[in-house]
């Protein structure tokens, strides 16, 4: 893992397209994607499917996808908290952040700094004293987004 984590300037709504997720009627691991102006949910173990306009959705800082409320398969509890992920894209930005013993952020003046992801993390997970949990959670969320 890096020592040093240089913050690409990436918000909340980066990670904002496609969520896994865990399917109401089988409790498996279900898919929820925004196409242009669709957004899909769609379970491949029991066939449970919905959608609707990509316009009617609440950005949430919880473990649910913003579109159907639905809780994500990233998440576990960990520290006495629950560490969480949309998909494995922002899991590996989780992954460079809370693994670096050096966090930069982005230079260019352009970023508004309280809109990005890193700044919007809570207070427990940028603690040194969770550091050895929040790695061992980060590799049991690892499993989870390969399992299905």
């Amino acid at each position: 893992m890096s020592s040093r984590f240089r913050d690409p300037g990436v918000s909340v709504y980066d990670f904002g397209q496609d969520f896994l997720v865990r399917c109401p009627g089988c409790d498996r691991r279900a898919t929820v994607r925004v196409r242009d102006d669709e957004v899909r949910f769609t379970c491949r173990h029991c066939g449970r499917a919905a959608s609707q306009a990509s316009s009617r959705y609440a950005v949430q800082n919880e473990p649910l996808d913003w579109y159907f409320g639905l809780p994500l398969w990233l998440q576990i509890s960990c520290a006495g908290e629950c560490l969480w992920a949309r998909n494995p894209q922002h899991l590996d930005f989780l992954e460079a952040f809370l693994s670096a013993g050096i966090r930069q952020r982005p230079l260019e003046s352009t970023y508004y700094r309280n809109r990005l992801l890193a700044s919007r993390l809570p207070r427990w997970m940028k603690l040194r004293s969770k550091r050895d949990a929040i790695r061992t959670g980060l590799l049991k969320l690892r499993a989870l987004s390969v399992t299905s």
